[in-house]
């Protein structure tokens, strides 16, 4: 295992991946179940619309 490996594995693993939103960051974002992508993937809320990578409109927020 590389040294960089190694150090990012000590100093980087906060458990929160697109859980919390970070300093500068434009839209929320979370994990989603997207009907059209048959998969489990990141999206954006943007107000009351929540879009998956793709680009599809998730109904119902993806709950």
């Amino acid at each position: 295992m590389s040294p960089l490996r190694v150090l990012r594995q000590i100093v980087a693993p906060t458990g929160r991946h697109r859980g919390v939103r970070q300093p500068g960051q434009i839209v929320a974002q979370r994990i989603v179940w997207c009907d059209p992508c048959r998969a489990s993937t990141a999206a954006t809320v943007h107000g009351a619309v929540v879009r998956c990578d793709a680009g599809h409109i998730v109904p119902g927020g993806g709950q």
